[in-house]
């Protein structure tokens, strides 16, 4: 139940779906146009996902399909968080708490892996650490390789976590060293399938190659980050407004406190944790750390909702168990801890909420769904975030701003089979176009893929795949052509520009045509080149 509310909340707040969530549609799209991944477009190893995404798009084109889709295992996730909590807890409320906190720090719609992994893999430990068995363990495996394919370093956090779940919950070495093979055995064969695959399309050590020269477009975000408290901020007395900003801060530094509270609280009461959760804990406590170093990080404000089941889990945990640490103390000290433990938690819950309410948005979010005007309005918010997404131009779901001229104008004047150059990250272009991409990359940034081997095969792509559109982006020519000088040498050989026109941001873009294009009509007042002369001519400059 409270995983169908958590649905149904997101799904009615939803406003639209970020740049990078393109990227995936992107990917998904060009499986839909008969592109083979790996073989003819670069992948970094997210099959899972956009391939989820291609079948949404099958059975209802259009970004509402994939709304649906990532909302809805984002409700899964909060019921599997909801279940696993109140498992480990004892409380139900612990649960509901943990699942609401999960659920109101709004985490990106794509992210949805980064959620829904650390609450599955939760109940599936718990499951385990109570009866072990080859069941069980064949279900961690599975779940294991279902991360590595939603994304490889979930699958890589997944398995460090189960793998401490069950080298822990074994009384001797030996069996620790054997169930431990066995899960390593299990999760290997259920990712043969999908290594013999990348063997065929494009080679395995190409594949590792591609996805290390993708982590360079992120590699900036990487690296130790301090940002400021304004713990004044939280403290809705102190009248000082809170920002975005200030609730990923103190969720931030709070992810860390919660790692070494549930390291210490271990230490305290080892003997009075039950024994099935010990072997979790640990595992969890790995997970956290991984994401704190991997996931967490800039921009937090984006970061932090990435890592909200695994503060959610964490928290909870911690909180229940502090509390029943100090319950049973007795005399004047006892009270005096118990005054001082629930004064803690009563603070860090205050502060938690508030800044969840301020990176969330929760309360706007709230009155965005409708859900206090009655099922009526509800219903009509749901209708209208389909809708909008489901009828072309999908003009609320474009990232920032009007959709520009140029989107309806390539939609029109190409075929559907065409393909479309860019010379700067910005995926939803294709997407909204409704064109693939070509050079097989839906993103190409410089200082990735710069190498010369790269440079051939996306000039190969483009003799192969000759899109009659190039939008290439002057303001960023330079860094584009320093990374890519064989790709930039052949944009300015075989296309001619035909016009100009500004992005949002101020970057200037020049629409050029192949030079052994030959359209058939024109488009708008400009009259630019056509590959046959549009039903409704638009007026106005792309």
């Amino acid at each position: 139940m409270l995983g169908v509310c958590a649905f149904g909340f997101t799904l009615l707040t939803t406003k639209g779906l970020t740049n990078d969530h393109y990227m995936y549609l992107g990917w998904a799209q060009q499986v839909q146009l008969g592109d083979v991944p790996g073989r003819d477009f670069v992948d970094p190893g997210m099959p899972l996902q956009y391939m989820l995404s291609a079948a949404a798009l099958s059975l209802m084109p259009g970004p509402a399909a994939e709304v649906l889709v990532t909302t809805a295992l984002l409700g899964l996730a909060a019921g599997f968080t909801c279940f696993g909590v109140s498992r480990l807890t004892g409380s139900l409320t612990a649960g509901v708490l943990a699942a609401t906190f999960q659920t109101s720090l709004d985490p990106r719609l794509y992210s949805y892996p980064k959620v829904l992994v650390p609450a599955v893999a939760l109940v599936l430990a718990l499951a385990y650490a109570r009866r072990p068995g080859r069941r069980t363990l064949a279900a961690m495996a599975l779940w294991t390789a279902t991360a590595f394919l939603l994304r490889p370093d979930l699958g890589m956090f997944t398995g460090v976590m189960v793998a401490i779940v069950v080298a822990a919950t074994a009384t001797r070495m030996s069996t620790a060293a054997v169930n431990t093979g066995m899960l390593a055995a299990f999760t290997a064969a259920a990712l043969v399938p999908y290594v013999l695959y990348v063997a065929w399309a494009e080679g395995v050590a190409w594949k590792v190659a591609a996805a290390f020269e993708f982590l360079k477009g992120e590699s900036h975000q990487f690296g130790f980050y301090q940002p400021p408290l304004r713990l004044g901020a939280l403290l809705p007395a102190i009248g000082v407004p809170a920002e975005p900003i200030d609730g990923a801060a103190f969720l931030y530094y709070l992810s860390y406190a919660l790692i070494a509270a549930t390291i210490v609280l271990l230490a305290l009461r080892w003997r009075r944790i039950h024994a099935h959760h010990r072997p979790v804990l640990l595992g969890l406590v790995a997970l956290a750390a991984m994401f704190g170093v991997v996931i967490i990080r800039h921009p937090i404000t984006a970061r932090i909702p990435d890592a909200a089941a695994v503060i959610a889990i964490l928290g909870s945990w911690c909180t229940v168990e502090t509390i029943r640490a100090v319950s049973g103390l007795a005399g004047g000290a006892g009270m005096a801890a118990r005054t001082a433990a629930w004064g803690t938690v009563t603070m860090l819950l205050t502060l938690t909420a508030v800044s969840v309410d301020a990176l969330g948005h929760v309360r706007e979010e709230i009155r965005e769904s409708q859900i206090t005007e009655g099922l009526g309005s509800v219903r009509a918010r749901a209708l209208s975030v389909i809708h909008d997404g489901e009828t072309w131009p999908w003009a609320p779901y474009w990232p920032a701003g009007d959709i520009p001229e140029v989107v309806t104008y390539i939609r029109e004047c190409t075929r559907p089979q065409d393909r479309l150059l860019m010379t700067w990250p910005a995926p939803e272009f294709f997407f909204f176009a409704q064109r693939g991409f070509s050079a097989g990359h839906v993103m190409l940034q410089p200082g990735t893929f710069t190498g010369p081997e790269h440079q051939r095969l996306m000039v190969s792509r483009l003799e192969r795949d000759r899109p009659p559109i190039a939008l290439i982006n002057e303001t960023g020519r330079p860094a584009f052509a320093a990374s890519f000088p064989a790709v930039d040498a052949y944009v300015s050989r075989r296309y001619l520009p035909v016009q100009r026109f500004s992005l949002r941001d101020g970057s200037e873009v020049v629409l050029a045509v192949r030079s052994d294009w030959h359209p058939t009509g024109s488009y708008g007042r400009d009259r630019l080149p056509c590959e046959a002369a549009p039903a409704t001519v638009a007026v106005g400059r792309p």
